[in-house]
């Protein structure tokens, strides 16, 4: 089975696969980077991320309120008791104002 594999591989997927094997193993190297190289990436995302939520919410501007009042963190005095615990991966409807309970899966 594995031979079949193997032999019915294109040509080009062997110089890929020794490509991400050096890239793989150059990781295991201690690096050191400059702050641009690591926080442009990661900002590039956000734009990214941004962009898209716009994009997407542009024609609705009411679900782009409600998206960000959702995500907005809440103050620590609204969640006077503690959130209860909910088995992981259940629908669970709560009327708690802690943020771990309004969601309706875990």
């Amino acid at each position: 089975m594995f031979y079949i594999f193997v032999s019915n591989a294109p040509v080009w997927v062997w110089p890929l696969l020794l490509g991400l094997l050096v890239l793989g193993l150059r990781q295991t190297l201690t690096q050191q980077m400059g702050w641009a190289r690591v926080t442009v990436l990661p900002l590039a995302l956000v734009g990214l991320s941004v962009y898209g939520t716009l994009s997407v919410a542009a024609r609705h501007p009411a679900a782009l309120l409600l998206w960000a009042v959702w995500r907005w963190p809440l103050p620590p005095w609204c969640c006077a008791a503690p959130c209860p615990p909910a088995p992981a991966m259940t629908w669970h409807y709560s009327a708690s104002p802690c943020r771990a309970a309004q969601s309706p899966w875990r």
